[in-house]
């Protein structure tokens, strides 16, 4: 329990850490990438607040967030045996790729037509592309992981 508290509160320090409160994007100081709009820790806040319907009241294990270019972002992806594109963004577009680790709520499909069901918690990522210039999340997935804190 206590380490679970003390994981969760540096998660939210590292969230935070990167962070100005005042919503407005800024160039990130890196040499490697001194055109990006958005920082780390803006990246994080977006894709938590993107994924806040899966998170719920579960605790984010591990967060990740690198600033990569579309193409490289779609092959790291492909890696992992996830295919797929979006037209909007161009392959040498700066996006963030994100991924929040956890026990998450993944939600599961009724048994009859229109019946609800109580989401099942489970070990999972969640990987969210963030379109840098924009400052937007343009892509969200849910998958298991391997294990968990």
């Amino acid at each position: 329990m206590r380490v679970a508290l003390l994981t969760t509160a540096l998660c939210w320090v590292l969230l935070l850490a990167g962070c100005s409160g005042s919503g407005d994007r800024r160039p990130i100081n890196s040499g490697q990438s001194p055109g990006a709009m958005l920082s780390q820790g803006d990246a994080l806040e977006i894709a938590v607040q993107e994924s806040g319907h899966l998170i719920g009241d579960s605790h984010v294990q591990e967060m990740r967030a690198d600033l990569v270019s579309y193409r490289d972002a779609v092959s790291r992806l492909a890696k992992r045996g996830l295919t797929g594109s979006d037209d909007a963004v161009s392959g040498d577009s700066l996006v963030w790729l994100v991924t929040l680790k956890g026990v998450f709520r993944e939600p599961a499909p009724g048994q009859l037509e229109g019946e609800a069901t109580t989401p099942t918690p489970r070990c999972s990522e969640i990987i969210v592309l963030i379109d840098d210039a924009a400052g937007q999340a343009f892509r969200l997935m849910l998958l298991p992981a391997e294990s968990c804190s």
